[in-house]
Order: structure tokens, then C-alpha cells, then sequence
């Protein structure tokens, strides 16, 4: 295809019912084979999604394989197994010690917070080196020990700002993922700012504290106060009062601010999707998603949700045909890229994502 010329739309042909089949039948073998067939089943998954993804007039290739996954995992096991057992070991022998139990707490928060990072882009990054396209592979560059810090790091202000540094973090990561990302040697270019996602956040931040105090001063302090006075006094143990104080409002405050958030966050997410996809380029083209709205965005995430719930999870493998059938119908360029001068990239790591299947980071 001519650089310049119209581009074709992304296509995703794949069967929903064909992963469902892939589904249980990884299920059954990963039961009989007491967990060790999950490797080589991710990988079953991975390759069906990916031949059916159509990209420019060719076909994704998903070339992990199952052995990779699985050597990956026990190297995360044999190294961070041991990190764990002694944090546990730890923890008691702490526990007459208020201060520094409380000072171990946050550190391990903020470590595993930090791992959580490095392991979720060393997964990206083996993702990426397994997905070829017209025989050129991608390679996604960059240190995932830097981006653990750049991670945690965004996450402590995220907190310490209530949430509202949140733009600032969605941006770096898009720079991290999306503009560290090449296909073979040809770089997809980034430049997005931060200062674009401030309106739509500030507008879904401001919807949901709004309507999560409004509900709060309704009934939510109310229902708080109740279930903490018809609590039996043997369940709140000596100085724990304040603990089981704290969690309740917690809950019933998380519980005032999930209609605000079912609202505002699938709008969030579009305008995040859009400004992603519209500040992400490719040998000169532009991406974009026009058609991601709120209501198209509420619509995957709640049929998602409902064939997960609805099913115990068995029926899982459908939300992933429709996640490649949504980015397939809105993902759009403005026209065919100019990669005649990419060439094949390295092969990148060894193994697998590893410590991402211990920390629930996965990269897919």
C-alpha cells in the first residue's frame, strides 16, 4: 500500500464462540495439569486473537511461546518467593512496635507498587517483541526499572493530590507505552499532553465527588453510624475501634461515589481513548477514535461485566472478542503509513512477562 493512499480500516474476523472453546479447553488442561497448562493455553488464546486482527492489509502475528511464559514465571517465583515469605515472617514480629509496623506497611505498599510497575512494562515490552506484523516484529524500548519509579512515583502524587494528578499520569504512560513503541526500527511518535485531559478529568472528578457527597449527606452518613452502633461489641477488639470505624465509612463513602463513577468514568475513558489514539503517529499517519464516546465505552464495559458475572467468568473470552472488535471498529488512520524504511527489530527478551502473573500486571 502506497504511503499517503486512504487507509483501510482495522478488521477483526475472529469467532467469539471459536475463544470461548479455547477458553474451556485451556481450563480443563490447566485443571488436569494442575495449573501448568495455563502457559501454554495464554498462549492458544493470544495466537487466535491475534491472526484475526487485521492491520493495513496484513495479519497480526503472535509468536510467544508457551515455554517462554512458563520459564519466566519460575524465575519470578524463585526470586521474588523468598522476597514475600520474609516479608510475612516480618509482619508479627513487628506487630508490638505500632510505629515501625506502620512505617513496614507503607513500605511495602510503596515497593510492591514499584515492582507492580516494572513487571507491567518488561510485559509490554515481551508482548511487543512477539507481535509481528508483515514479518517485522515491534520492539517497545525503555528501562522497566525506570518506569517502576515513574510509576509509583505518579501513583504517590495521584494520592496525595486526591486523585487530580491523574491526567498527568495517563499522559506519562502514553509516553512510556505508545511513544517508546516501534514497529521494527520505524518509531511511533507521541505528542500528547497532559494539559488536553485536564477538562474531561476535572469534569468526571468533580461529577463524582459531587454526587458521592450528595449521597454521603443524604443516607450515607447515616447508614455509616447505624451498622457501627448494631456491630456487636465483640467484634470490635481492644484498639481496633478506630480501625473498624475507619473501613466502614470507607465502604459506604465507596459505595456514595459509585454512581458518580459509573457515569463519569466511561465518558473519562473515551476522551482519554481519543486523545491517545489522536496524538499517536506512524511513518507520518495519524491515529484517531471519532466514534469512542461514553455511551459506546459504558456499553462495552457493562456487557463485559455482565457476561463475566453472569458466567462465573466462563464466558470471559467473549469480553476479549469484543475489547478487538470495539478497537477494530473505532481505531482509524488518516492514512497508509510511510514504513519503507523500517527494518526488523531485535528479538527482545527470553522469557515471558514473568513477575506480571504474580502481581496481576499482565500486559494482556
Amino acid at each position: 500500500m502506497p504511503a499517503g493512499a486512504p487507509a483501510p480500516p482495522l478488521r477483526w474476523d475472529g469467532s467469539a464462540g471459536r475463544l470461548v472453546g479455547i477458553g474451556l479447553g485451556n481450563m480443563v488442561l490447566t485443571v488436569l495439569t494442575l495449573g501448568l497448562y495455563r502457559f501454554w493455553g495464554t498462549v492458544r488464546m493470544r495466537r487466535h486473537l491475534w491472526a484475526h486482527q487485521e492491520f493495513l492489509g496484513g495479519r497480526l502475528e503472535y509468536a510467544g511461546t508457551g515455554g517462554e511464559l512458563f520459564l519466566g514465571f519460575l524465575k519470578a517465583v524463585l526470586v521474588i518467593g523468598p522476597v514475600l515469605l520474609a516479608v510475612s515472617l516480618a509482619e508479627p514480629l513487628l506487630a508490638a512496635f505500632p510505629v515501625v509496623a506502620w512505617a513496614f506497611f507503607g513500605a511495602k505498599l510503596a515497593a510492591l507498587t514499584f515492582f507492580v510497575g516494572v513487571a507491567a512494562h518488561a510485559a509490554r515490552r515481551y508482548v511487543a517483541s512477539r507481535t509481528l506484523w508483515r514479518g517485522l516484529r515491534f520492539m517497545l524500548a525503555g528501562s522497566p526499572w525506570r518506569f517502576g519509579f515513574v510509576s509509583s512515583g505518579w501513583t504517590a502524587l495521584g494520592l496525595l493530590t486526591l486523585g487530580l494528578a491523574h491526567p498527568f499520569a495517563v499522559a506519562a504512560q502514553a509516553r512510556w507505552t505508545v511513544g517508546r513503541l516501534h514497529l521494527g526500527t520505524a518509531p511511533l511518535g507521541f505528542d500528547g499532553r497532559a494539559r488536553a485531559l485536564l477538562r474531561p478529568w476535572l469534569a468526571a472528578w468533580g461529577l463524582t465527588a459531587a454526587s458521592g457527597l450528595a449521597l454521603w449527606l443524604l443516607f450515607g452518613g447515616r447508614v455509616a453510624g447505624t451498622i457501627i452502633e448494631r456491630m456487636p461489641p465483640d467484634a470490635i477488639e481492644d484498639g481496633s475501634a478506630g480501625a473498624v470505624r475507619f473501613t466502614v465509612y470507607a465502604i459506604v463513602a465507596a459505595a456514595c461515589a459509585l454512581p458518580g463513577v459509573l457515569v463519569a468514568g466511561p465518558v473519562w475513558s473515551a476522551a482519554a481513548m481519543r486523545w491517545t489514539a489522536g496524538h499517536t503517529l506512524l511513518g507520518g499517519a495519524r491515529f484517531s477514535m471519532p466514534g469512542a464516546t461514553g455511551w459506546s465505552v459504558f456499553r462495552l464495559l457493562l456487557g463485559n461485566a455482565l457476561l463475566s458475572v453472569a458466567s462465573f467468568g466462563l464466558l470471559h473470552p467473549m469480553t476479549l472478542a469484543r475489547n478487538a472488535a470495539f478497537r477494530a471498529r473505532h481505531l482509524r488512520l488518516d492514512r497508509a503509513p510511510d514504513l519503507s524504511a523500517a527494518r526488523q527489530a531485535e528479538r527482545g527478551p527470553g522469557t515471558g512477562e514473568g513477575a506480571a502473573d504474580l502481581f496481576g500486571a499482565s500486559a494482556f
